[in-house]
């Protein structure tokens, strides 16, 4: 398995954030209006687009740099 790196845990972070209203709402009776969902849903967007798009281009530079392992291939030649 490869390493995913800072990437992977912060794809995460946000789930804490959804939590924390689940529970406010659960214990403390707190509301949840249509706009705070609505900004809520495109925070998380913007967020997970950008950390796709990362995750992406940290893929395709460790393919580029990532060497061959031909033993048969002479090291100097």
């Amino acid at each position: 398995m490869k390493k995913k790196g800072p990437v992977l845990v912060s794809m995460f972070n946000p789930i804490g954030t959804v939590i924390s209203v689940i529970l406010s709402v659960l214990t403390l009776g707190e509301s949840i209006s249509i706009g705070s969902l609505c900004g809520m849903c495109l925070m998380f967007t913007g967020l997970y687009f950008v950390l796709w798009a990362k995750g992406k281009e940290g893929f395709a530079v460790a393919e580029i740099l990532e060497p061959e392992n031909d033993v048969d291939k002479p090291l100097l030649g």
